[in-house]
């Protein structure tokens, strides 16, 4: 039986070009899904960054009014507070609190766990890797404290100064300050912050 060398010659290369060409589409397939996956990688870590960090929150000596020397026996007139707050940002990206309606958040001052004034804040942003200034005047609900509280006011103001709370809250957001009015060297007070969900993003701002 005559063997036809040259087609029996022309098959195999056929079949090897043919096989060639296969393991070369294996290979870039390969290489082009490997990239997709880096840069598909890399775009969800930059992005998930944006959200890495937190903010600080902190607060100057709180100025206030209505504590004159007759305060503990005739009080007419109802305290105020003016509190100003800062908040320094390591996120990447700029976070709000509030909403275009006019809800921002509200500060309160608590004495002795009484709140004894109240005020709202507008609606406020701290930009990625910034810093922002809340300031707000905080008065009391009514004309005047109650005698009692009035007392322990005087007497601890005769005995080292008036601790009270400020808290900032919004939501699911709450920072807690503690201050003593009157303290001699008063300073920034560093205060804690709480979040039970993430500030809400805003890439526009």
């Amino acid at each position: 039986m005559a063997i036809d060398r040259n087609g029996l010659l022309a098959s195999l290369t056929s079949r090897g070009d043919s096989d060639g060409f296969f393991d070369n589409w294996k290979i870039l397939a390969l290489f082009t899904f490997l990239a997709l996956l880096v840069f598909g990688s890399g775009c969800m870590l930059a992005h998930g960054l944006q959200f890495v960090g937190r903010i600080k929150f902190s607060m100057e000596p709180v100025v206030y009014a209505g504590f004159g020397p007759d305060f503990a026996a005739n009080a007419t007139t109802p305290p105020s507070f003016n509190v100003t707050l800062h908040a320094k940002s390591t996120y990447r990206r700029t976070f709000c609190w509030g909403d275009d309606t006019g809800g921002g958040a509200t500060v309160e001052v608590v004495y002795s766990g009484v709140v004894i004034a109240k005020a709202d804040v507008a609606p406020f942003c701290v930009r990625g890797k910034g810093d922002t200034v809340i300031a707000a005047t905080v008065t009391a609900g009514w004309p005047a404290l109650p005698r009692d509280f009035r007392e322990r006011i005087e007497g601890d103001r005769r005995h080292g100064g008036v601790d009270v709370e400020v808290d900032l809250s919004f939501d699911w957001m709450w920072v807690r300050c503690r201050t003593t009015l009157d303290a001699k060297h008063a300073s920034p007070t560093p205060c804690q912050y709480f979040s039970f969900i993430p500030p809400v993003s805003s890439a526009a701002m």
